[in-house]
């Protein structure tokens, strides 16, 4: 169960930084999306 709290928070946090206003370049911004969705699904599936 924990886990699954913890996947969500993952893709919950890749949404967010996806949303605000970041002072990131758009490949730095792109690459800690990519990758809090990539350890969000990972946990998930493992879970």
């Amino acid at each position: 169960m924990a886990w699954i709290r913890t996947s969500l928070a993952l893709l919950a946090a890749a949404i967010a930084i996806d949303v605000v206003d970041l002072d990131l370049s758009e490949y730095g911004r792109r690459t800690l999306v990519c990758t809090f969705i990539t350890l969000g699904l990972v946990s998930a599936v493992l879970a």
